[in-house]
């Protein structure tokens, strides 16, 4: 079996003499399964890789001792949480402050790898097609000494067999469950792996709040014009979240879909007092629409008014 990352070691990253049998058995014991044979493979080749600054390995192999660890840590707290995530993936690879490139171990994604950032941990991120092509990346960011590394998904490629399964899974069971942590790793799924032509698939989640700014984002990104109306319902849907009003407004003006004045106009006309009120405000000064605020008795501002053909609109903030 070819065992990747050759280069690496070839640019002078150090890596640790191969992991004793023992050790492997002994993972294999706590996992409850056999190791895959390419990770096996991997481990029996060197014993994880060392950390480097200069240049930078964005990732690095753990050595099984450093797995273990991670493994606990993952019990305390992610695993308490997402009982279902267990067993899901190994943490292989960190970038030595809390996040790691996971290999993923079962179904039709099984030798994926996704990204998990400890920040948004549910969100569980498919970036690589393989362990191979995840080395071809950290490889290219060592030569070049930087930080960001190329990623496969999302992939403007057509799907392969195994992606489309992965993505028709993920659209299942995301309707089949309301746990919440575990239908945002669902649809992360689907964002990333998305086939093109499928988009109508996300509009579901634009009534998910954790998923709402990535997936209207995801919509502009493709240039779903299609979809002005679901967008703007979503700040309607949404309309004291001003976080969430603002980046979707964004996305309704740069998307610049046939009606975007309008349907801007029919939301500024009945938008409710608060925040996000000022957010529907500057989408139609991006329109190109007069927007002046207005101050209150204390001269702080405390509402817009907006020019359209008819008049003006006044857009209390709170």
């Amino acid at each position: 079996m070819s065992v990747p990352g050759q280069a690496l070691r070839d640019a002078g990253v150090t890596f640790f003499a191969p992991a004793p049998e023992a050790d492997l058995l002994r993972l294999e014991h706590r996992l409850g399964q056999p190791l895959p044979a390419e990770v096996r493979a991997l481990y029996l080749d060197r014993n994880g890789e060392e950390e480097s600054m200069e240049p930078m390995l964005r990732a690095r192999l753990q050595p099984i001792p450093l797995l273990y660890e991670a493994l606990d840590e993952l019990d305390e707290w992610l695993y308490v949480d997402v009982p279902a995530f267990k067993g899901l993936f190994l943490p292989l690879w960190t970038d030595d402050n809390g996040n790691y490139f996971v290999y993923l171990l079962t179904g039709a994604e099984a030798g994926m790898v996704a990204d998990l950032d400890h920040e948004r941990p549910f969100k569980l991120e498919p970036r690589y097609r393989n362990m191979e092509s995840l080395y071809a990346a950290l490889l290219d960011g060592y030569l070049q000494d930087d930080e960001s590394v190329p990623q496969d998904y999302p992939s403007a490629s057509p799907p392969t067999a195994q992606e489309l399964a992965a993505y028709e899974d993920h659209l299942r069971a995301y309707a089949q469950t309301d746990h919440e942590p575990t239908r945002e790793m669902h649809a992360t799924f689907l964002l990333m792996l998305c086939p093109a032509g499928r988009e109508q698939d996300w509009l579901p989640l634009l009534h998910h709040r954790e998923m709402v700014i990535d997936t209207a984002r995801a919509l502009g990104e493709r240039g779903c014009v299609w979809a002005l109306e679901a967008l703007i319902e979503t700040v309607r849907r949404f309309p004291a979240d001003s976080t969430l009003g603002n980046n979707v407004l964004e996305v309704i003006t740069q998307l610049d879909a046939p009606e975007t004045d309008a349907a801007l106009i029919g939301l500024a006309r009945d938008f409710p007092a608060n925040m996000t009120a000022l957010y529907v405000a500057r989408a139609l000064e991006r329109r190109g629409y007069t927007h002046e605020r207005i101050r209150g008795e204390g001269k702080a501002y405390v509402a817009s008014r907006v020019a359209v053909p008819g008049g003006w609109i006044e857009l209390p903030w709170a």
